[in-house]
């Protein structure tokens, strides 16, 4: 977060992400705002998915180096039709082994207060 000098207005940006997800150009309107008062639930709400979207990116990156390969859907099942599958919020990460092509694990982020709780199911 930084500010600009000639304006005085507030610059959110993620170092090293490009591009940088919706929810920072959100974040700086927010702050930005001058006529109405800041939403807390709104600001809230936008950090909660930063949150969300960070830990997907370094989720990604752990699986960089290993044989796996980290998707957002699956090629062959869709969400609202399996039944495991159904009860899996939005924000979630599909792990596609290369050398078990047949199994699939399913990263699910949650938050709960202040931390992030990951939980894995498998999809054989």
């Amino acid at each position: 977060m930084t500010v600009n000098v000639h304006s005085g207005a507030f610059l959110a940006h993620l170092p090293q992400c490009s591009p940088s997800p919706g929810v920072v150009k959100e974040f700086q309107q927010l702050l930005n705002a001058t006529t109405q008062g800041i939403d807390a639930d709104r600001l809230r709400n936008l950090l909660s998915e930063l949150r969300y979207w960070l830990t997907e990116k370094r989720c990604e990156k752990t699986l960089q180096h290993l044989p796996a390969t980290p998707t957002d859907g699956l090629s062959l099942l869709r969400w609202e039709e399996h039944r495991l599958l159904s009860r899996i919020g939005p924000h979630r990460i599909s792990i596609k082994f290369q050398r078990h092509p047949y199994a699939i694990l399913v990263l699910e982020i949650h938050a709960y207060r202040t931390d992030i709780i990951l939980k894995l199911r498998s999809i054989e």
